[in-house]
């Protein structure tokens, strides 16, 4: 392998699930063909309790656009019954043929709860994904849940310098809570715009969940951060 300074960032957290989301995206990369490595915090350049993924200079732009196009997939499919990975397969399967293209994720994908697969297809696809698994839904293992309210939808924006820790310190509110959450940024540069998004039918929930924490003030983010080992920011309205 060639030595930490030759490669480049093309993913960075600190939250509280930088470990997980680091190892998905190399998965990611590596599935692409692109030769990535992780690195923790006891790499030179990398923050504490951070993880980043890094690649050749050569290779950062494709490696963006791999993890910037997975990050905004919407999910169409979600269970986490004991028969779900056949469930999810069967779906993947269905849109393949309907020459949709649709993606299995588990819980090792960041957005998955434990023991949960779901299947993600791009935006634009969503309505012709659903309408193409409801018409053969009859000949699918078990019951399929295709709903909106899976989708994940965004609950705060941050921008500016500070942007990624405000959005990992809403992380750590949501994390406390039980509520799941991804990060979205279109860039390793802490300088561009972060997202934090939850499920659509939790958003009322998140919600609810930040302004407690912003009226509980800095001694409640304190221990919400403790709980969650993550960092602090403000809703969406």
């Amino acid at each position: 392998m060639a030595e930490n300074d030759e490669f480049v960032t093309a993913f960075r957290s600190a939250d509280f699930h930088a470990k997980k989301e680091a190892a998905w995206v190399q998965s990611v990369l590596a599935n692409a063909g692109i030769a990535a490595q992780v690195f923790d915090d006891s790499a030179p350049g990398v923050l504490s309790g951070a993880f980043e993924v890094r690649v050749a200079p050569g290779q950062l732009e494709e490696a963006e656009r791999l993890i910037e196009t997975r990050e905004k997939l919407v999910t169409v499919f979600e269970s986490a019954d004991g028969d779900a990975l056949d469930q999810a397969n069967w779906v993947r399967d269905r849109l393949a043929s309907a020459c949709i293209a649709a993606e299995v994720f588990d819980d090792s994908a960041p957005g998955v709860p434990s023991e949960a697969f779901q299947v993600r297809v791009p935006p634009e696809q969503r309505e012709e994904a659903e309408r193409a698994v409801e018409a053969g839904k009859d000949g699918a293992p078990g019951d399929l849940d295709l709903s909106h309210d899976l989708d994940m939808v965004p609950v705060f924006i941050a921008e500016g310098a500070d942007s990624e820790m405000c959005a990992m310190g809403i992380r750590s509110v949501l994390d406390a809570q039980g509520i799941p959450s991804v990060l979205v940024s279109s860039s390793p540069y802490p300088s561009l715009p972060f997202e934090v998004r939850v499920p659509k039918e939790r958003i009322e929930e998140a919600r609810k969940a930040i302004a407690e924490a912003e009226e509980a003030g800095p001694l409640a983010a304190e221990e919400a951060e403790l709980e969650s080992e993550a960092g602090g920011g403000a809703p969406m309205p």
